[in-house]
């Protein structure tokens, strides 16, 4: 049968490969086979014949070998299909697993695979478990799809508030992420129960993966064992950034097992860390891995502990932000202040130039010669804020009138990193932060407390100048301030206050309320 312009369309639509014999080819792979059979001067050599298009979909239920099929490019003579027959099952996650790992790298790199082989092993796990969903956990289901409309329509929603909780099983899905919201509320609750307190630091750690040694290391490794070829990374930028895409799985290996180590053997001798909880998330910018924590520090309900001094003075604000600011500056270093002096007088230029003349994140704390250069370089490359677009917002509309807000959207942005207001319409041009001579404790525009250190630069985060050091990448540490008494905490204000962490670390779901609607409505159409 020759296929119609219909039935071409169709295969250009899905792109699925079918090993039912078909006359038709599409030109670009005539091309191919012609070029190959033209250049095939040795008689001798075997060929193997290329996956034949088809018209019709193939399903991926069936037992065909599809992976291989539609990727035959990693899988030379059709071998290594999940499909394909073995001594003993295979766990589709185990298998993909195994050929992310493949020595040359082939699976990960490619473009379609990893988002393919992804949805394809969640999408069979999601049905295997269905099955046990409507036979087992929901028993009691009508027998027809009519029968469940008409339940639901009487007000019967028992069906959709167990698929709604059955379906935090599912990785990913907005169930799964409250259901991990409620378990970092549990792990608080559970914190504050035996006398260890709340959390008391946010902090968040980035990733500088064109900058560490050690990852640089493992990059030119990775790419000797996959490709064959001994690569200077520092010296070719272009391979650089194509190993960085190419082995991502490396990068982010190497980030957690950073992080681990970092949280375990810095932060909990160093910075007296006891309990900490980490998420991680990958950035919408540029797509690279970065961690949140939650963590309780050792002497969090300690009666010397800057928490009990806290709540002692808590009628003399001044006292508190004294006492909070010297236990910052003891256990992290925090400072607002540029080592170099204030933005309005000149640094000495040996010192600017001695912090230019390397990288400081390309450099172990252990090899930094000067840690008062070092600190210098690591300030001017990781902490220094400059506004841009990314961090500028509208201001929220208030009670105006239309021609009001109209006018006042086109007039001004706000730094949402509290930089203030630009100056100039779309060009970011905020003053920066206000300088100050003494430590206070604010309330940010969300309500919270805030700790603000003393300040000489307007364009200077808030930093951690010791976990800095340590960390070698952007890093951001927030102290969470309580009222109450830590050895009596307020049930009430530790839930307003981890409230918002909690929902900026577990960020991007909709409610329970709204996933129900949209699962009756679907029902029911």
């Amino acid at each position: 049968m020759t296929p119609t312009d219909n039935d071409e369309e169709h295969v250009d639509e899905s792109g699925t490969l079918c090993d039912e014999s078909t006359p038709f080819l599409r030109k670009s792979d005539a091309d191919l086979l012609e070029t190959l059979t033209t250049n095939n001067h040795d008689k001798t050599t075997t060929a193997m014949d290329w996956p034949s298009v088809g018209a019709k979909a193939l399903t991926e239920f069936g037992d065909a070998n599809i992976f291989c099929l539609a990727f035959p490019w990693l899988f030379p003579g059709g071998i290594g299909d999940i499909n394909q027959p073995r001594q003993q099952e295979v766990d589709i996650f185990e298998w993909a697993e195994l050929l992310t790992y493949y020595r040359d790298g082939r699976f990960p790199a490619d473009s379609m695979w990893p988002f393919f082989t992804l949805n394809y092993a969640q999408r069979h796990r999601n049905q295997s478990t269905g099955c046990w969903f409507v036979k087992d956990f929901a028993s009691e289901t009508p027998p027809t799809i009519n029968d469940l409309k008409r339940e639901i329509e009487a007000g019967n929603t028992k069906f959709i508030d167990k698929m709604v909780y059955y379906s935090k099983h599912v990785k990913g899905s907005d169930a799964y992420w409250r259901f991990k919201k409620a378990e970092l509320y549990s792990w608080i609750d559970y914190h504050v129960d035996k006398g260890h307190g709340a959390p008391n630091l946010f902090i968040t750690l980035s990733c500088a993966e064109y900058f560490w040694p050690d990852l640089k290391r493992l990059l030119e490794e990775r790419i000797y064992v996959a490709e064959g070829t001994n690569v200077d990374l520092d010296e070719n930028k272009t391979a650089y950034n194509k190993a960085v895409n190419t082995y991502s799985i490396v990068i982010q290996e190497y980030f957690q097992l950073r992080t681990k180590d970092f949280l375990d053997y810095v932060c909990s001798k160093a910075f007296n860390i006891k309990h900490y909880w980490c998420r991680f998330e990958f950035a919408k910018s540029r797509g690279q891995i970065h961690a949140h924590l939650l963590a309780i520090l050792d002497d969090a309900t300690s009666p010397d502990g800057y928490n009990c001094r806290l709540f002692d003075n808590k009628d003399n604000p001044e006292k508190q932000a004294e006492i909070v600011a010297q236990w910052a500056i003891e256990t992290f270093n925090m400072t607002a202040c540029h080592p170099v002096g204030p933005d309005d007088e000149d640094p000495n230029k040996d010192i600017m130039e001695a912090a230019k003349s390397y990288h400081p994140c390309k450099t172990r704390v252990i090899e930094a010669q000067n840690f008062f250069i070092d600190d210098i370089a690591l300030i001017n490359i990781t902490a220094l804020h400059d506004c841009s677009d990314y961090c500028m917002r509208k201001l929220k509309k208030q009670n105006k009138s239309k021609q009001e807000n109209s006018t006042a959207n086109k007039k001004c942005r706000t730094c949402r990193n509290g930089c203030g207001q630009e100056m100039h319409y779309m060009k970011a041009d905020t003053p920066g932060w206000k300088k100050q001579d003494k430590p206070t404790i604010d309330n940010d525009p969300r309500g919270y407390r805030k700790l603000n250190m003393p300040r000489n630069s307007r364009r200077l985060n808030q930093t951690a100048l010791d976990m800095l050091r340590c960390w070698r990448a952007n890093c951001d540490v927030q102290i969470i301030l309580y009222e109450s008494n830590p050895c009596m905490p307020d049930a009430s204000e530790i839930a307003k206050v981890t409230d918002y962490v909690v929902a900026y670390a577990c960020k991007g779901n909709c409610t329970m309320a709204l996933e129900k609607k949209q699962i009756r409505q679907i029902i029911l159409r």
